[in-house]
């Protein structure tokens, strides 16, 4: 007698729509109004990009800017939250002023949220050359002068102590030779 088994797999595929169907494109250095990639320090400027709902929800996002040195080090970041209603498009943008001559790179991302960190869309780069001589911020400078003075204060101090041993030995060199008289 032979038993046959038979094994019946039954497999859906629900297809959800994505509520973060977003395009995010175009990203662009704004410079009152007007795109630029080279500005001088001490310049405010607006990382903007354009940003497209396709979806058929409401989309919160968080619309982050991360700036990096030519060594990619990290400079600053910062960040909006808001939302974007489906078929809707907006240019989301974030303002920043440089304070030293550098070539930066700019990460502009659409997040869920800064908890999860989980990206919308792709992120986008930009590249901003800023020149120009870099201000000297006066409390700085004003420090660094006092640093100086005290190094400088320590140095005639050192100088004084072996003056005044130098004065001591003459004086008692004398003083025995008053004695001896």
């Amino acid at each position: 007698m032979k038993i046959g088994l038979s094994i019946s797999v039954l497999l859906f595929i629900i297809i959800i729509p994505s509520a973060s169907a977003l395009t995010f494109d175009s990203p662009r250095i704004l410079l009152d109004g007007n795109s630029v990639q080279q500005i001088d320090i001490n310049t405010q400027v607006q990382f903007q990009a354009h940003l497209t709902s396709d979806s058929e929800v409401v989309q919160p996002f968080v619309f982050v800017t991360t700036v990096n040195d030519s060594k990619g080090d990290f400079i600053s970041e910062a960040w909006i939250s808001t939302a974007i209603k489906p078929g809707k498009t907006l240019y989301p943008e974030l303002s920043w002023i440089p304070e030293q001559p550098e070539t930066y790179t700019i990460i502009l991302g659409i997040y869920d949220n800064l908890e999860s960190g989980n990206q919308l869309a792709s992120p986008l780069f930009l590249i901003l050359e800023v020149t120009g001589e870099p201000v000297i911020d006066p409390i700085l400078a004003l420090q660094e002068e006092n640093q100086l003075l005290k190094e400088r204060i320590t140095e005639l101090e050192k100088q004084i102590d072996n003056l005044n041993q130098i004065i001591m030995e003459q004086l008692n060199v004398i003083y025995t030779w008053i004695l001896g008289q």
